[in-house]
């Protein structure tokens, strides 16, 4: 009951104080405190209701000594303290009284409780016209230092850490202020204090999310930004997925008899949003290499069978020449190969036709068989020349006001179409190399294709090369490090004068990027056929195969979960198993095996691969992936890379069939169902070297169960079970041993081995 009747008390009062506030020509004393300036000086401080009327003087004009009167105890006795001098206070409504006393202030009691009373004062009103204030000695008084630090030790123990951003902050500030200035009640956003006190809550903001950020971003499993990731990444020695742009085969058709083309031609898309490619390198491209066909040798219809790696063109072709790259077109289906061999220029010797013998790459052999000629002697396949590769995007120029400078980096907005990156094109060693490698780039190490020109004052042009990173650049090299933000844009960094040179004048560079748009690059076959610009002689172009390896940039949490699965991957090789696995990685073999020996001095390692395509293994395959192999191996290891040695077979059966059975149609059907040809009826034969691993032997018994499923077979005699090199029968054992470094293959023509049937009718 009572602590409702203060209540009451209190809201009237504050209510009262209100209306003062707001009257023209009233005043009021809120309250007083008595602050101690030293053991002999002391001031009473008196707090007036600030003025809301407009008047702005919320302490009367007229007041001096007189109107103030200060009584002692609780029956208001005259005072033993009296106003000695007025002064005005650091704010409008506080008013500085020193006091002196008539007694020594030792000698006054502590406990005593004095009245500031405003007499013969026009305009204050009755119930604010006196205050209460308590009297201690000096030793109990705070001190107006001690005064603050207490004020602001209270404020801190509301304060709360929880608040981080701009709401919360700007309560905060709120709060605070009401504590330190009960009668500021403002919430008006127009209000000055309110703006002043909004700004500083955003500068809080911005800091707050610098100090969240410095410790987000600290971790790589807790950074948001791509920045920072590749930085993670880079420390683990991993580099992130940058994304790759497509690569493709462009064909040109020319008029007359010799077109030179100069690279960094554009053909596009056509359409409202044209993906465009520039190309590699120069080409010299002759109106005869347009279309060329396949020689059939007179046979009709003729079929270049899956795996071949030569053919013969009908006609003299003598400008074709070693590296040269060819595209078969089969219909759909489409084939890229690249010369091995500089091209035979021959006739046939039955009817001295003139024919061009070419042999490509044993990587590019073709995928599926392709029709050569129809039963009616029309050609079916045709062979396009004038092939030129070409990558994803075109070069844009930036310089001057578009570069964006801070410190020593440099921002340029992309717009939306990211940057590409390639793997660099060297004309000289892509010509030796197969066309289906040509077109494969790993992303994982594809700079970014960015180049900056500087302008020397001497009139001389400087390049600066791109690098992953800074870390092992000499003071005077000219080095730059390429970074993609989450926002797309470009954040180049140079060097600081101790790990690469610094930053060029801005005024001096030029930059210049390819921008494209990743894996839209993949474009399907014959969608490239505009030119940006006419070209003397050439009447279309064409990508006769569809554009490949176009991909986009690892997003933050594919950086981070690559780093990761990353770091713990093997990168030295120490056992066996080590040598393979590396070698499987490489992406031009199928499959590895490895054995390390000891020659009484040293160790060796011996690697032999089986390529992806064919048995025949290129000896620039084992060249790349011995090179591939090398970093990784110990020291003191020596390095072998052979290809895999085929096993032939050597098998002699006798099959009991059903008397309904033809001996002739039977053996037929057992040979194609032991051989080694991809597909009979859905599946496989039985010796498809796809079935067959490296070291992996021939077992007995799944052989003679895939002749019991053949229609018409009763049951099976093994007569004969052995490698075609050795002598000794296998059949009591029932498998057919095989070497770590040896694959099985079925045997040709004697003495290689083959399946020799017998087939009784009972």
């Amino acid at each position: 009951m009572i602590g409702s009747l203060e209540h009451h008390q209190r809201a009237g009062r504050n209510r009262r104080a209100e209306a003062v506030r707001k009257s023209r020509g009233r005043w009021g004393l809120d309250f007083a405190d008595l602050e101690a300036i030293s053991a002999e000086e002391w001031v009473l401080r008196l707090h007036f209701l600030p003025d809301e009327s407009g008047d702005d003087q919320p302490v009367p004009r007229q007041l001096d000594l007189r109107h103030i009167q200060i009584t002692e105890g609780a029956h208001d006795l005259p005072a033993r303290l009296q106003p000695s001098s007025l002064a005005q206070g650091e704010e409008p409504e506080i008013i500085f009284v020193e006091l002196s006393a008539n007694v020594p202030w030792q000698d006054l009691d502590p406990g005593t409780v004095f009245r500031v009373s405003l007499v013969d004062l026009a305009g204050v009103d009755a119930h604010f016209s006196s205050g209460r204030f308590g009297f201690a000695p000096l030793g109990q008084i705070p001190q107006p230092a001690d005064t603050k630090r207490t004020e602001d030790q209270s404020l801190a123990y509301a304060h709360s850490y929880l608040a981080k951003d701009f709401h919360s902050f700007r309560t905060m500030m709120l709060e605070r202020l009401r504590l330190k200035e009960p009668r500021w009640l403002e919430q008006n956003p127009a209000d000055v204090g309110v703006t002043f006190l909004e700004a500083v809550a955003y500068v809080a903001d911005q800091i707050s999310y610098f100090q969240d950020a410095v410790a987000t971003e600290a971790y790589v499993g807790t950074a948001r930004h791509r920045l920072s990731l590749r930085r993670h990444t880079r420390l683990l020695g991993q580099l992130p997925h940058e994304g790759c742009g497509a690569r493709a085969w462009l064909s040109f058709r020319v008029e007359g008899q010799r077109v030179d083309l100069a690279p960094n031609l554009v053909a596009s898309t056509t359409g409202n949003r044209p993906i465009r490619f520039m190309t590699l390198e120069p080409k010299q491209c002759w109106g005869a290499h347009n279309e060329m066909s396949i020689y059939s040798w007179g046979m009709h219809p003729h079929v270049l069978p899956e795996g071949s790696t030569s053919a013969a063109l009908r006609g003299h072709f003598p400008e074709l020449s070693l590296g040269e790259v060819l595209i078969f077109a089969d219909g759909a289906a489409r084939h890229a190969v690249r010369l091995c061999e500089s091209p035979i220029l021959t006739h046939d010797g039955r009817d001295g036709e003139a024919i061009t013998r070419i042999k490509w790459f044993a990587a590019d052999a073709l995928p599926v068989s392709m029709s050569v000629s129809l039963a009616d002697g029309s050609p079916d396949t045709t062979m396009f020349g004038n092939v030129v590769p070409a990558d994803q995007g075109r070069f844009v120029e930036v310089h001057g006001d578009a570069l964006g400078w801070k410190d020593t980096q440099l921002r340029i907005g992309t717009g939306g179409r990211p940057v590409l990156h390639h793997q660099p094109w060297e004309a000289e060693i892509m010509r030796f190399r197969p066309a289906l490698e040509c077109l494969t780039q790993a992303p994982l190490g594809a700079p970014a294709a960015i180049e900056i020109m500087e302008a020397r004052p001497n009139g001389r042009l400087c390049h600066w090369t791109s690098q992953p990173d800074l870390l092992q650049s000499r003071f005077f090299d000219r080095h730059f490090v390429a970074e993609i933000d989450d926002d797309g844009d470009l954040l180049i960094r140079f060097g600081d004068g101790a790990l690469g040179r610094r930053s060029p004048p801005p005024a001096s560079i030029r930059v210049f990027l390819r921008q494209g748009t990743g894996p839209a690059g993949n474009v399907g076959v014959d969608t490239l056929k505009a030119l940006a610009h006419k070209v003397r002689g050439v009447v279309a172009v064409t990508n006769p195969v569809a554009a490949v390896g176009g991909r986009s940039p690892w997003q933050a949490k594919q950086i981070r979960h690559g780093a990761l699965s990353r770091r713990d991957r093997q990168k030295r090789c120490i056992t066996p198993q080590d040598y393979a696995d590396l070698a499987r990685c490489h992406p031009l073999v199928h499959n590895a095996a490895a054995r390390i020996s000891w020659t009484g001095s040293w160790h060796i390692a011996s690697v032999w691969v089986q390529p992806q395509k064919g048995d025949v293994v290129d000896p620039q395959l084992l060249a790349e992936v011995d090179a591939y192999l090398r970093p990784h191996r110990m020291m003191g290891v020596q390095l072998e890379v052979m290809p895999v040695a085929p096993v032939h077979i050597d098998i002699c059966l006798r099959v009991h069939c059903q008397a309904n059975e033809a001996a002739g149609a039977m053996v037929r059907r057992l040979r194609r169902e032991l051989s080694d040809l991809p597909d009979i009826g859905g599946r496989p034969g039985y010796f498809y070297p796809g079935h067959w691993g490296i070291g992996e032997p021939v077992y007995q018994g799944p052989l003679l169960a895939r002749l019991a499923e053949v229609p018409g077979v009763r049951w099976v005699d093994m007569l004969r079970f052995s490698r075609a090199d050795q002598a000794v029968e296998e059949s009591d054992i029932g498998l057919i041993p095989v070497e770590i470094h040896e694959v099985v293959r079925l045997g040709g023509p004697r003495p290689h081995g083959g399946i020799d049937i017998a087939v009784e009718v009972t």
